[in-house]
This record gives C-alpha cells, sequence and structure tokens, in this order.
C-alpha cells in the first residue's frame, strides 16, 4: 500500500478521530513546548479512581515524599469519581501540587453504554462541576473509566460531550485516555527496548488480545490535538492494570518494561502519563522505585509536571498565551501541523486576536514567526467566533502547504514557500462557481475538503455539500510567462482548477453545514479513497476507480439493510462514534457491545468492528497489484 501522503493534513477538517497519529506522524517534541532549557521528556503520575482521600492518601504518601526530595513539589494528577465535602486532605493536596481532575462521577465502564447517552454526558459534567466547587479550582483534565481494559475512549464523546459545556459553564481541555504502544516499527528504538527478554513484544503484550481493543496508537509519545478543542495526552501501555492482568500483581517484570518505557520516551522526547490505582496492582515502593530511577539516569532531563501543569505550558510556550478554546469553550482558531515537511510541528494561530504562523527551528531549538494570511475564527464582536471556511492541503511539484480561504463569496488561495505565505497567482482561477454557490454562506461548513483521493501526493479540491458537488484538480499554466512573472524556484506555478468529469458520490454536510456520515477511506488498500457513506437516511460504497473515471458505487440502500454499515451520525449530524484502524471500522457509542465468555472470564466488549473488506462486493475483494 502507498502511504497517503497527499492526506496527512486530513485530520484538521474530518470527521473526530482520537486515533489518528501513528508511527512517523510529525511529532511534538517536549523542548517545543516545556520551555524549560535541558528538560527532554516529561512525565505526568496520574492516578485513577479518587473516591476515598484517606485510601489514596496512604498509597501516594511515600511518591509524595519522593517527588518532593526532586524540586520541593509532589506534581501528581488525581482523577477523582467523587470528593468529600470540605476534607482537610483535599487542601493539603493542593498546597504540595497535585491537582484533581475528572474520572466521572459514576465510574461507567464504557462511559457509553445500555442505550443512555444522557447517563454519560450527567455523569461527566457533574464531575467537574463538583471538583470545581468542592476544590475551588476548575479541573482541566478527564481520563474515561476503564479506557486501558476496553474501547472506552469514543469518537462521539470527544464530539458530542467532551466538546460542549456543563450546565454551570465549565469545560475541559485535556484528556488522557488514548494508549501509546512502542512497537517494533518503530526504528528510533532498539530492538532491546521494544522486544523483551523473553522474546515477546515487550510493550504490545500488554494488549489484552480477548477485549479486541483499537483505541491506542503507535510509537506517538507525543501531545496532539483531538477536533481543534482537545489536548491529548497519551497514557502509555501499560497502566497498573495492563500490568497485573499480564504479570500478576506487583510484578517486578512490569516494573522492569516501565523503566525501559521511561528510556524511550526521553529517546523520542517525548511525554509519559502513567496511568495506575490504588487498587493493590502497583506497590508504592514500585512507583518510587520508577521515580529513582528517572532521577539516577535522567536528572534534570526529565520533569514531572501534573496535567494542569502540562496545559500552562503549552499554552504559554507553544501558543503564546492562546489556548485551544476561547472563553466559550469554542474553536479558538489555533492549529497545529507540519507546515515545512520536516517532521516537526508547526503553529497557526488565527484569530481576531493574533494571526501568525509559528515554524519550529530544532537545529537552533527555537521557533520562527511569520504573519497568518487570514482568520479560522471570527473575532466574538463579529459572528459569535464561528469558523471561516479555512482549509489546508498539499499542492505543487514537491507538494507544499497550501491555504484556500473562503470568507462568503471571496476565495483565496497560499502557499507555503521560502519560509513565509505567498499568494498564488490567480490561486482560485476555475472556482467561480463556487464564489457564486457560497456567497450568501458565511460561517457554515460548506463542505470544501482538500484531499489526495488518488495517492499521487498532490491534493485535489473536493467540494460536496447540497449547494455544490464537485472534484477539481490544479493544473498549472507554464505557457503564460506573464503569468509566471517573479514566481521562485519551487513555488506553485500559475494555473487554474480543473473540475474532473464526475462528482463525490454523497456529500460531507447537509444543508445546515452539518455532519452528512460521508467518510473516505482506503477499502481495498491499493492507496485510493474510497466512499464509506451512512446517516439515518441512506448508506452507499464507492469505490475509486481511476482519476479519470472517479468513484463507482458498488452499493447502496436503506439503514436496516442487509449489509448496511452502522450509522456514522445521527439525523441530527451528531457523531455516533466510527473511526478507521487496522483494516476495520470501529464503532463505540452507547448502543454498541456485547458480553462474551462465561462465569469469571465473562467480560465486556464495549465497541462493535467489521473488516472493511466486508464492504466491497466479492469481486472487489482481491489484493491489488
Amino acid at each position: 500500500m502507498r502511504e497517503l501522503s497527499g492526506n496527512r493534513l486530513a485530520y484538521l477538517d474530518s470527521p473526530c478521530d482520537p486515533f489518528f497519529p501513528g508511527t512517523g506522524f510529525p511529532r511534538l517534541e517536549t523542548p517545543q513546548w516545556v520551555g524549560e532549557e535541558g528538560v527532554e521528556a516529561v512525565i505526568v503520575l496520574s492516578v485513577d479512581d479518587l473516591r476515598d482521600p484517606a485510601r489514596h492518601e496512604q498509597f501516594l504518601r511515600p511518591i509524595l515524599e519522593r517527588l518532593k526530595t526532586v524540586d520541593g513539589r509532589a506534581p501528581v494528577s488525581l482523577m477523582a469519581n467523587t470528593l468529600p465535602p470540605s476534607h482537610p486532605l483535599i487542601q493539603q493536596w493542593l498546597q504540595e501540587g497535585l491537582t484533581i481532575e475528572v474520572h466521572t462521577i459514576t465510574h461507567p465502564c464504557p462511559l457509553l453504554q445500555q442505550g443512555d447517552f444522557s447517563a454519560a454526558k450527567r455523569s461527566y459534567e457533574e464531575c467537574i462541576d463538583m471538583i470545581a466547587e468542592r476544590t475551588g479550582i476548575p479541573p482541566c483534565a478527564v481520563r474515561i473509566p476503564c479506557c486501558d481494559s476496553m474501547n472506552s475512549p469514543s469518537p462521539r464523546f470527544f464530539s458530542e460531550i467532551f466538546a460542549a459545556r456543563t450546565p454551570q459553564g465549565r469545560f475541559l481541555s485535556v484528556d488522557s485516555s488514548v494508549l501509546v504502544v512502542f512497537t517494533q516499527q518503530d526504528t528510533e528504538l532498539d530492538s532491546a527496548v521494544v522486544t523483551d527478554e523473553e522474546g515477546r513484544p515487550r510493550f504490545s503484550k500488554y494488549i489484552p488480545p480477548e477485549r479486541e481493543m483499537g483505541n491506542f496508537v503507535e510509537n506517538y509519545p507525543y501531545p496532539y490535538v483531538i477536533g481543534n478543542l482537545c489536548w491529548e495526552i497519551p497514557a502509555l501501555m501499560p497502566s497498573d492494570w495492563n500490568a497485573q492482568h499480564l504479570n500478576g500483581r506487583c510484578s517486578p517484570v512490569s516494573l522492569r518494561d516501565w523503566k525501559i518505557a521511561v528510556d524511550a520516551v526521553v529517546l523520542k522526547r517525548g511525554i509519559w502519563a502513567l496511568c495506575f490505582h490504588p487498587h493493590g496492582w502497583v506497590a508504592s515502593d514500585q512507583i518510587v522505585a520508577l521515580i529513582e530511577h528517572v532521577q539516577e539516569k535522567f536528572g534534570a532531563r526529565v520533569k514531572f509536571l501534573t496535567f494542569r501543569e502540562v496545559l500552562r505550558r503549552l499554552e504559554q510556550n507553544l501558543l503564546k498565551g492562546q489556548s485551544l478554546r476561547d472563553s466559550e469553550g469554542r474553536d479558538n482558531g489555533v492549529r497545529i501541523l507540519d507546515i515545512n515537511g520536516d517532521g516537526w510541528m508547526d503553529i497557526v494561530i488565527a484569530n481576531g486576536q493574533l494571526q501568525v504562523t509559528r515554524i519550529w527551528r530544532p537545529e537552533s531549538c527555537s521557533w520562527h514567526e511569520v504573519p497568518f494570511p487570514a482568520v479560522l475564527v471570527a473575532g466574538e464582536e463579529e459572528t459569535g467566533a464561528q469558523s471561516f471556511e479555512v482549509r489546508f492541503g498539499l499542492l505543487g511539484e514537491s507538494p507544499k502547504v497550501c491555504v484556500l480561504v473562503r470568507k462568503g463569496s471571496q476565495l483565496d488561495l497560499w502557499v507555503w514557500h521560502e519560509e513565509m505565505w505567498q499568494q498564488v497567482p490567480a490561486g482560485t482561477e476555475g472556482l467561480e462557481e463556487l464564489a457564486e454557490a457560497f456567497g450568501e454562506v458565511n460561517s457554515q461548513d460548506t463542505g470544501i475538503r482538500f484531499r489526495d483521493v488518488d495517492g499521487d501526493g498532490i491534493c485535489e479540491l473536493l467540494v460536496a455539500g447540497p449547494r455544490c458537488n464537485r472534484v477539481f484538480s490544479w493544473q498549472t499554466d507554464l505557457s503564460n510567462p506573464a503569468r509566471n512573472s517573479g514566481r521562485t524556484e519551487g513555488a506553485v506555478p500559475a494555473g487554474r482548477w480543473v473540475p474532473r468529469p464526475y462528482t463525490v458520490p454523497g456529500n460531507f454536510v447537509d444543508s445546515n453545514g452539518r455532519d452528512n456520515g460521508l467518510r473516505l477511506v482506503d477499502l481495498d488498500a491499493d492507496g485510493d479513497l474510497d466512499v464509506l457513506l451512512s446517516n439515518a437516511q441512506e448508506w452507499l460504497v464507492a469505490r475509486f476507480d481511476s482519476p479519470e473515471k472517479g468513484w463507482r458505487i458498488l452499493r447502496r440502500g436503506k439503514p436496516g439493510d442487509s449489509g448496511a454499515p452502522p450509522a456514522f451520525v445521527d439525523e441530527n449530524g451528531a457523531n455516533l462514534g466510527a473511526w478507521f484502524k487496522f483494516g476495520r471500522l470501529w464503532i463505540q457509542n452507547e448502543h454498541t457491545g456485547r458480553w462474551v465468555g462465561e462465569g469469571t472470564t465473562r467480560i465486556r466488549l464495549a465497541a462493535d468492528w467489521l473488516p472493511l473488506e466486508r464492504f466491497l462486493s466479492e469481486e472487489e475483494k482481491e489484493t491489488p497489484p
């Protein structure tokens, strides 16, 4: 299968996928955001299931005292279910440097279950407001219960619960429910790191095969952004639950593997959120031994932080004091992407207060700033911080990041070249029908996307909405020297957008700009993007045949038909929790999952999944050459 490098920016405007990064994805290394010279990696010690402060105190006290010997602080994040009002330990912990974060009131496993979406939302929101009221400090982070033992995290949670505000108007900014697993595909890591002394995969052996888990990323121990609103701080596999599930309680093998995990995180200059519990799965002295390993081997190169401290440093040092969410919890116009293709993440901040591009220079460990030519969200005084249509893609001979900006009927195309954004001469020629179709539509999503549909590394411009459905290719014009006067080597030459003789089989959005349930996914591993569409009214499967012919619809029908895929959105465009990984369609919501096994081996599977090849007709299932 060819790498879909032309779609490396698709995550910026695709339906929510919490599990999109992986091996080789551009990284956001610790020196880019930590703001402290010499610090190469960060560890967040995060303890789940806070209900009884006395029990946590007994378990944590040796750990806290050992942390204090490092720099006088005890940076631990406690993931709470409930807090007794006015308990004296709460204020003591806060003064020592701990933070108290969200783990839901009722600890449902999985969070979404039993057909009751409102129960999941209520358990999450009540926990936020309870912590804020009983500590005086609003929480900033959440960990979904049982994320280490089942597919509890879901795109539905991030889109429909995390993105909202509580009845008291509060919201969070950080999640740590996605697991990260080091594998043998990471060529940076020696075989002795990813293969244990018994010859097994050191870290992926902890993924319980009987639980059919797809809620993890591989070889990506870095902060990343989910749905433009949430910082994900992935929790390294294994948690102490995974460790005891495989090795037994308090096993020295688990501690051995954790120490090697620290070595890997430091080598990759990443972050590790250790998820553990006060339930006897790991002993306090094992965590102390892990801290001592860090101090003895790495010293000040590793910093222990809480989730709140991580968030503060990301906002201050990476985002120039900005945040992913504005004061009302809405998109604040921040995008994290690799603009110059060097493998490190860069920053775009484009709101009513600031329009800047920040390019990371790894050789000097510093940021270079230039203006950004547009805003991604309007100022609150204009349209309530609603997004303009700003789409990122890849164009040109050696593909460069480009930006198409639409504000009403005005369209502009910019490309990153010679360390600045340069406007492409006549960059929207051929798109006149879009200006006409969308002239009265300002902040609504009209279905414009850059996607490399044919795997050549260069994006096509797809427009798939009720007002317009077209596919355009950029056609350069080198025959007219006047149009290319002043063009420097490597810049995108002047040209025009040319419509292809086919349309997208379905729309990205409905008439209200809401998700219509169309997903672009490579069903047959040939490097081209096929179409799966499934909503409350219809479904279809279409295979991409060629750049000349486009898509061919293989099957279509109504919900409930035999062979129909699960709906990806409901009748209001709400995300129902589907994602694609490991050649499968996964879906997790309040209606999915099942019990398997008997007696003591009976377990709950939270998600359903289907192999992608199921959606192809029999003659389409053969592996392409």
